[in-house]
């Protein structure tokens, strides 16, 4: 009744892209891409590091979105998850503010978001991860 039916450890690419959603169209470069999974039965643990070495043709005042998560989460209603940041650099974006992620149902991305105590959550635009921008991230979620 308890066996495991499903254990997976492997690697992805963290892709950068803007509201059109293109990971790899728009000439972004990359100097560091590393992405690390585990995943046992529905639920999928993620780590990465990404560093811009340049922002191509991507649109500033759009979104900035990581895309290529190794599955697509559950489509349930309601359902989101946290992408915790840990290490930010090279963003233009302002003092006393953080950097987090949010994953949403049915989709295989997160979006990056600017928080402060006084706005919550606004969607970072890819003006503010600049060209040379890096994070460091890790979160859970469910297939």
């Amino acid at each position: 009744a308890n066996t495991l039916d499903d254990y997976q450890i492997g690697s992805w690419s963290p892709q950068l892209a803007d509201s059109s959603l293109d990971p790899t169209g728009e000439g972004q470069g990359y100097s560091v891409q590393v992405g690390r999974y585990v995943k046992i039965g529905r639920n999928v643990w993620i780590t990465g590091d990404l560093q811009m070495s340049s922002i191509g043709t991507l649109n500033g005042a759009q979104g900035a979105t990581i895309m290529g998560l190794p599955f697509t989460s559950a489509n349930v209603t309601e359902l989101q998850f946290s992408v915790l940041v840990s290490n930010a650099v090279n963003l233009a974006i302002t003092a006393g503010t953080y950097v987090t992620g949010q994953l949403t149902k049915n989709s295989a991305l997160f979006y990056l978001y600017n928080w402060s105590a006084t706005t919550g959550p606004i969607q970072m635009t890819i003006t503010q991860f600049s060209a040379n921008g890096r994070i460091e991230f890790n979160g859970f979620y469910i297939t």
